[in-house]
């Protein structure tokens, strides 16, 4: 009797066995190794983007641990994570999404992930929410001719003048922590080929300025000893001061010389 009804259970699983290995390798299967969308990851899309909005040139910034930043050229920067969502729909199709979640876990916004980001990343990016929002990648290697850095630059509170100056480039850069208070730079940049960037390598300066109430500037200079860089790429400026780091989450937005 016990023998019997062994042999029974030994029989029932090895048809049912049988059954799911025929039923995966039949014409019916749902999915195969071909059927497999192997989703890009984040590293299709790290890099910098800019966006033209109207309230200014937003850059969003995205990096291989899957970190974002917002920074705005009127000021202000904002910060989160990247994480792939994705739907699998019962017919086989899918939709997947870059989401943006910023530092309280809240979905600030999200772009469609299609499986051709694999071998082709995007150029832009376009969200579906109602704002539709458009990043367009920064190509980081373009070559900025010099004349394009003649102007006035601005992010916030600060601003950069940039002007020719015979065989040298001019940059003055003004930032103001109040009404009656300001910081000032000056440098003598070279316009260097190779990297496309204006380079001052010494003597860069440092004023502070403080007025009273009557308009009288008492000045104080912090060093005199300074260097730094100028890099524009997609139409926006970034300044590194290499003696304070000053404007180093800082992007500028353009506008020309007033003749």
């Amino acid at each position: 009797m016990k023998r019997s009804f062994f042999r029974t259970i030994i029989c029932c699983l090895t048809i049912l066995t049988m059954t799911i290995f025929t039923g995966c390798s039949g014409d019916d299967a749902v999915t195969s190794d071909k059927d497999v969308v192997t989703l890009p990851g984040v590293e299709s899309i790290v890099g910098t983007w800019r966006e033209d909005s109207e309230y200014g040139i937003n850059i969003l910034t995205v990096n291989e641990d899957s970190s974002y930043a917002l920074y705005h050229t009127s000021g202000g920067k904002e910060s989160g994570k990247v994480v792939i969502d994705s739907d699998v729909h019962s017919d086989g199709t899918y939709d997947s999404w870059f989401s943006f979640y910023d530092e309280s876990g809240e979905l600030w916004t999200g772009f469609p992930n299609m499986a051709e980001y694999t071998k082709n990343p995007p150029s832009e990016l376009i969200s579906e929410s109602v704002d539709r929002m458009k990043f367009v990648r920064i190509d980081e290697n373009e070559k900025t001719p010099a004349e394009e850095y003649v102007g006035i630059w601005g992010c916030g509170r600060c601003t950069i003048t940039i002007t020719k100056a015979k065989d040298n480039y001019k940059a003055n850069v003004i930032w103001g922590s109040s009404a009656f208070e300001s910081s000032e730079w000056n440098y003598i940049c070279h316009y260097d080929e190779e990297s496309a960037t204006l380079i001052c390598n010494s003597n860069a300066t440092l004023v502070n300025h403080k007025y009273n109430n009557k308009g009288k500037d008492k000045k104080t200079t912090v060093y005199k000893d300074g260097s730094g860089s100028f890099i524009v790429r997609g139409g926006v400026l970034r300044w590194t001061d290499n003696k304070e780091s000053a404007g180093k989450e800082m992007y500028f937005a353009y506008s020309p010389v007033q003749e």
